[in-house]
């Protein structure tokens, strides 16, 4: 089943492709904890969501610590990055997805996701799925200052043929932590999203 399931979601089974992303895009919504309290009803009971009154906003007292540069990891190694460059992929990736949240134009995001992805979702789909981020001004802003807690340890595996770099863990944001799962493919010497799941619920 697990097979199955990696095999359509890179594309392999063309019979319901165009499924995929709309699929791994709305575990992302029935993962979020938005500002306003509702029940997102889906076919599935074991899907739905209820979302409680929360912010993820940073405080107005707390002053951004310059981060240090930090070389991008060479993904055509297949080697797991070093901790900095898994941390900086982890919160440019979340960093990225709030940019569009906020902005309400998920261009740049899609830009620089991997080219499955690329093609199973535009940009007006990203923005479609993520309405109810958008009209609830969900914001992620506060993860520029703290550093991931990845739990179980990041790793590099091969998962239907292809070598994938699987980042897990969360924030430490208010009032509730933020958890992702983020995962990656080689594309020349850069990791690109192939995978995306961020909630704030308990």
């Amino acid at each position: 089943m697990k097979k199955f399931a990696l095999d359509l979601f890179f594309g392999r089974d063309n019979r319901i492709s165009g499924l995929i992303a709309f699929t791994i895009i709305g575990l992302i919504v029935l993962g979020c904890t938005c500002n306003k309290d509702f029940k997102l009803d889906t076919n599935s009971t074991s899907n739905s969501g209820t979302f409680a009154n929360t912010s993820s906003s940073p405080s107005a007292n707390t002053a951004s610590t310059p981060k240090p540069d930090v070389e991008d990891a060479d993904a055509s190694t297949g080697k797991l990055p070093s901790d900095a460059q898994l941390q900086e992929l982890a919160r440019e990736t979340v960093l990225d997805f709030n940019d569009a949240i906020q902005s309400e134009d998920f261009t740049a995001f899609h830009s620089k996701i991997s080219k499955p992805f690329q093609k199973q979702a535009s940009p007006e789909r990203f923005k479609q799925v993520f309405a109810e981020f958008l009209n609830n001004n969900i914001n992620f802003s506060e993860v520029d200052d703290l550093e991931a807690e990845f739990s179980p340890a990041p790793a590099v595996g091969k998962e239907s043929g292809y070598k994938v770099l699987s980042l897990n863990g969360s924030y430490a944001t208010t009032p509730r932590r933020t958890k992702f799962e983020l995962k990656y493919i080689p594309e020349g010497k850069e990791w690109k999203l192939i995978f995306i799941r961020i909630s704030t619920k308990d």
